[in-house]
């Protein structure tokens, strides 16, 4: 081996993996898809800078190829343009009268992303859910709340972070369009 005056040290120059909690951030993508007669739509969120702000726990290995928080905290600055997933949000156009309440979630999920909704004119108690499209959410702030998600594949625990919901960020600005496409590296 040749000589080199190179090193690593885990804990300083590991992946720092990501810890779950409520982080700023924007959709920056949105797309959906048919299924029996449902969308479910799927968003993917980019961490704000403003989680530089933000004090984290370091994660550490767990012993069983996961992760867990130590009792160090870190700044969140390293989560700054991290992407994340979002659960499936479903959306059923025409659900039968017993089960309107399959649009709950939807209804929640987009209104606290800002997305606003008419309401009825013949009920105001009524709000009129329409199906979003990507450049209605496109750029827009929310706070993501991140957890661990786990499901079975080939027999075989998966487990990765994912956005379990989503809050009205008051304080965030909406990304321009410019904005959106600024972290081509080229």
């Amino acid at each position: 081996m040749k000589e080199s005056t190179t090193t690593f040290d885990e804990s300083a120059d590991g992946f720092v993996p990501s810890p779950p909690g409520l982080y700023p951030a924007h959709v920056i993508a949105a797309e959906s898809r048919e299924y029996s007669g449902s969308k479910v739509f799927n968003f993917t969120f980019k961490v704000a800078d403003e989680v530089s702000k933000i004090m984290v726990p370091k994660m550490i290995a767990d012993g069983n190829g996961w992760y867990k928080a130590s009792e160090e905290t870190i700044s969140g600055k390293f989560l700054a343009g991290r992407k994340f997933f979002s659960k499936g949000i479903w959306f059923t156009p025409n659900p039968a009268s017993d089960e309107k309440w399959r649009n709950r979630n939807y209804k929640t999920f987009c209104e606290n992303l800002g997305v606003v909704f008419e309401k009825s004119k013949d009920d105001n108690n009524v709000i009129l859910l329409c199906e979003i499209e990507e450049s209605d959410v496109l750029g827009f702030p929310c706070l993501v709340k991140v957890a661990e998600n786990s499901y079975e594949k080939n027999g075989e625990t998966v487990r990765n972070m994912k956005v379990s919901s989503v809050f009205t960020w008051n304080d965030g600005t909406a990304l321009s369009p410019d904005e959106l496409t600024s972290d081509v590296p080229f």
